[in-house]
């Protein structure tokens, strides 16, 4: 791939030309030269085809030739002096011949050359977009399935408080029962022992010696009875 000497761009070998005297390559538009009539072009002609560049350069000769007068001239035209046209000249000729082109040709030939400069953008910015979007999606993917994830986490939390609510609630009810019967057990309580001390006898003033035993004796004495129980000092 070859560089082009007028737009210096990158430009394929099928749609350069190259001059004979410089060997320099031009973009076959650059030089006016539409693809169609490149493809038409012969290889002596392609082999001897000169760049702006070295047609200016080339020195126009001059090879007129005055043809001798009649001494009685029978066309007005005969006092004109034809020139002979240079090989310059013929060469612009041929080339104004075989390359020219014309306004509208050249606005369909960029016309076309645009289209498919604006179709290999389009296609690259469909490209870019769609794995961009692909990217997007995957992405959009991830977090739907982290919220599902955590929506998932949520209910089940909400179904483990609930139960322990549930039990709480359980355990509240147990204990206000649990007090309840613990205030009737100790009302009953209470009221046993009062019942109970109703029975007992209680002796005072009794003279105390050093080896008296004075509650072994009264155990001794009381054992025959069925309502004795305990004694104590």
């Amino acid at each position: 791939m070859h560089q082009c000497s007028a737009c210096h761009t990158k430009i394929k070998d099928s749609e350069c030309m190259q001059c004979c005297v410089c060997v320099a390559y031009y973009h076959c538009i650059c030089v006016a030269i539409s693809p169609a009539q490149l493809k038409n072009l012969s290889t002596e002609v392609k082999a001897d085809w000169l760049c702006p560049e070295c047609k200016n350069k080339k020195p126009r000769s001059d090879n007129s030739n005055t043809p001798v007068r009649p001494s009685t001239p029978s066309n007005p035209k005969a006092n004109v002096t034809l020139r002979r046209k240079g090989p310059d000249s013929l060469l612009e000729s041929d080339a104004g011949t075989s390359f020219n082109v014309s306004r509208s040709e050249l606005r369909v030939i960029i016309q076309e050359e645009m289209r498919v400069i604006m179709e290999e953008c389009v296609r690259d910015l469909k490209a870019d977009l769609n794995r961009q979007l692909q990217a997007f999606r995957g992405e959009i993917t991830g977090l739907t399935e982290s919220i599902q994830f955590m929506s998932d986490s949520f209910e089940q939390c909400k179904k483990d408080l609930s139960g322990c609510k549930t039990k709480i609630d359980t355990i509240i009810k147990e204990k206000e029962t649990l007090q309840s019967d613990l205030i009737i057990i100790t009302s009953r309580l209470n009221q046993m022992e009062q019942i109970s001390r109703a029975s007992n006898l209680e002796i005072q003033c009794v003279p105390e010696h050093k080896n008296n035993n004075y509650n072994g004796e009264f155990r001794l004495k009381c054992e025959g009875s069925s309502k004795f129980h305990y004694s104590s000092r």
